[in-house]
């Protein structure tokens, strides 16, 4: 008995030293890809004086699960192609473990395709991969062994700009695009055999296809073709048909298809706007939609004119628009914030009155079911209750509070329109949040239909580790304690729901204090946590609680502690540039307060900056400024000094100066 318990105990230790071991060596081969210094490769192209500043690596890598989800390929501002490789993980040849199909902790390339969700949670697209090959490829198609190993040495990437090396297969790969065009140039130095092949089914992560459909016309030098993709989005509408036609500058020496594993030599089958898609407004209402009202309004204008035929074709206005259709994902009704603040700000040549109606009929009305829209779920009860009740619904804390944003920006929408009845009611209902608040816990907790709140409650507790929900049903990606600031829209409303506002400044600052300041951590924890939008704005509340000088060290905490320039340089997913338009409003000194007209000031990162705003500039001057004067002593905008800690649209709309006084 005894040498067999031995032999048990022995085995254990083993096996345990093979896991160890197995761990150990992974990490070390990570750590061989991801060390390696980038952009070294030595091309043609140059990024000129501002291209040389921007790395496109930030946020392709780092912990999955918080990473940026970022690549590193080529797009131009709004362009429909987002053309870059795809990579293979290292025990895998399929599945970047970024959903953006590129992972900075892969050495291996799968191809180049063209269509791609960059910084978000989900996985889409992937469309029309292409693979430059030599020599004799059939076996290795029917092995599915396209790939090739690269390097980051040999990789180089500014905007609108990517090349990589790849020395098994002798070449030189170089990409750039248009607005709908990728264009890429392969440059072999081997005497084998060139190929180039185009996966028409290709789908990144896990999405599938069906319906492929490809023609090769030789005496042309194109092919074309098309297939429906199946995504974590796309799969939720019935998938989304995409075609495609490649021209080539060279003859086909040969072509042919492929289909499985069987390879067919020879065989040739197999508005006065721009439309937007892709936007994921839960995310960009906060941030990026507010900076494309000051840099971009007339492509702002083109989005709320799609978001408005949206509605037309399918009966209401979308939360989260992907390809050619409703994905629902997330919560609230965010187009209603992004649609109110642009014509608050002056971009008004659009179909406001369809929006403004469509707006008010998911407001006030239930959705029907099954209508391909989920709408404001549970609306109907929130217009009951005055509050999303929890045994109704789900996520009754977070709806509660989304669904006051909307109204808070249909009012200020109402307003400008001289709907004054309507203005009434969307305020009333911008502040139905303020019942969810027990007074007792100083928390926003769920209450039942009979207006009791819910005894078991854990306020630190994330969503992400309550795998049944017991205690966080109720609120969505993040803890009560991160949902306890997300009125952001109603600052000095939610700083008098607390005992009194020092009690609020004391609990905010805790709030910053105990966060974790390391950037990407595995379990980025209940306090402040930047990659996650619910509290995102949270530096910014100490302004209307009387205390800028604690915005201004938060932010500039956030600035230094939550973003870098390598791999791994965002504390979470980018979501479609929320992260990136929040480091570009904090370091001008700014930040908006979406659904509104109004911004609060923080602390500038730059001596100076010129922004253009419509087809005037805005120049913001730091004067008395270094690393150590963080703190705003005195604010003019265009000569007068502001006695307050924010301004309005119509303040810069015109261009002007923006002068800070800092100090210690």
């Amino acid at each position: 008995m005894k040498r067999l318990l031995k032999l048990i105990l022995f085995s254990i230790l083993i096996l345990a030293l093979i896991v160890i071991l197995t761990i150990f060596s992974l990490t070390l081969y990570y750590k061989s890809i991801v060390s390696v210094n980038v952009q070294k490769l030595k091309v043609e192209p140059h990024p000129g004086e501002l291209g040389k500043w921007v790395n496109p690596f930030i946020g392709t890598g780092g912990i999955p699960w918080v990473c940026g989800h970022n690549f590193p390929g080529v797009s131009v501002p709004f362009g429909m192609v987002r053309l870059g490789p795809e990579t293979a993980s290292i025990l895998i040849n399929k599945k970047a473990l970024n959903t953006s199909g590129y992972y900075y902790g892969d050495n291996k390339i799968l191809g180049f395709s063209h269509t791609r969700l960059v910084g978000t949670g989900a996985t889409d697209g992937g469309h029309f991969l292409v693979f430059p090959a030599i020599g004799k490829v059939t076996q290795k198609i029917r092995n599915n062994g396209l790939y090739t190993k690269f390097s980051h040495e040999e990789e180089i990437a500014f905007p609108g700009y990517y090349s990589v090396k790849l020395p098994k297969l002798g070449l030189l790969a170089k990409l750039t695009a248009t607005q709908r065009v990728g264009i890429h140039r392969y440059t072999f130095s081997k005497e084998e055999t060139a190929h180039i092949l185009i996966n028409v089914t290709n789908a990144l992560g896990d999405g599938k296809s069906k319906d492929g459909e490809v023609r090769i016309l030789p005496e042309t030098n194109e092919v074309e073709g098309s297939v429906r993709t199946f995504g974590s989005f796309s799969g939720r509408y019935g998938g989304i048909k995409v075609y495609f036609v490649a021209r080539f500058n060279q003859p086909f020496v040969g072509h042919g298809t492929w289909k499985d594993d069987d390879f067919l030599p020879d065989q040739k089958k197999a508005k006065g706007f721009r439309y937007f898609t892709d936007l994921s407004l839960w995310d960009t209402f906060r941030t990026v939609h507010p900076l494309y009202t000051i840099i971009a309004p007339n492509d702002q204008r083109d989005m709320l004119v799609s978001l408005v035929e949206m509605s037309k074709q399918g009966g209401w206005l979308p939360r989260w628009p992907s390809g050619n259709g409703y994905t629902n994902s997330m919560l609230g009704t965010p187009a209603d914030i992004v649609i109110a603040e642009s014509y608050l700000k002056g971009i008004r040549n659009f179909d406001v009155e369809t929006a403004y109606q469509k707006m008010r009929q998911t407001a006030l009305t239930a959705t029907p079911k099954r209508a391909p829209f989920s709408g404001r779920e549970g609306g109907e009860h929130y217009l009951e209750y005055q509050y999303c009740p929890a045994e109704l619904m789900k996520e009754a804390v977070s709806r509660t509070i989304e669904f006051g944003w909307s109204d808070f920006a249909i009012a200020n929408l109402t307003k400008a329109l001289g709907r004054e009845e309507d203005t009434k009611l969307f305020s009333e209902h911008s502040k139905y949040y303020q019942n969810l608040w027990n007074p007792e816990t100083q928390y926003f907790q769920p209450r039942n239909s009979s207006r009791g709140f819910l005894k078991e409650f854990k306020p630190l507790l994330l969503t992400y580790f309550d795998s049944d929900g017991k205690y966080t049903n109720d609120y969505v990606e993040g803890s009560a304690l991160q949902w306890r600031w997300s009125p952001f829209y109603d600052g000095k409303r939610l700083i008098s729901l607390f005992k009194n506002q020092d009690y609020f400044v004391k609990e905010l600052n805790d709030f910053f204090a105990m966060s974790d300041p390391k950037m990407g951590a595995w379990n980025p924890g209940s306090y402040y946590w930047h990659g996650n939008e619910p509290d995102m704005h949270a530096a910014y509340l100490f302004n209307d609680a009387g205390r800028p000088d604690l915005t201004q060290k938060w932010v500039r905490w956030i600035l230094e502690n939550k973003y870098g320039i390598g791999y791994n340089g965002l504390d979470g997913n980018d979501d479609v540039a929320t992260l990136s338009a929040w480091y570009i409003f904090s370091a001008l000194g700014f930040y908006p307060v979406a659904g509104s007209d109004k911004y609060q000031i923080g602390t500038p990162l730059f001596k100076k900056a010129e922004v253009k705003v419509g087809d005037n500039q805005l120049t913001i001057v730091a004067n008395n400024y270094s690393p150590e004067n963080i703190y705003v002593q005195k604010v003019w905008l265009n000569d007068s000094l502001l006695d307050r800690t924010w301004f309005e649209h119509a303040e810069i709309k015109n261009g002007g100066v923006l002068m800070f006084e800092m100090g210690r």
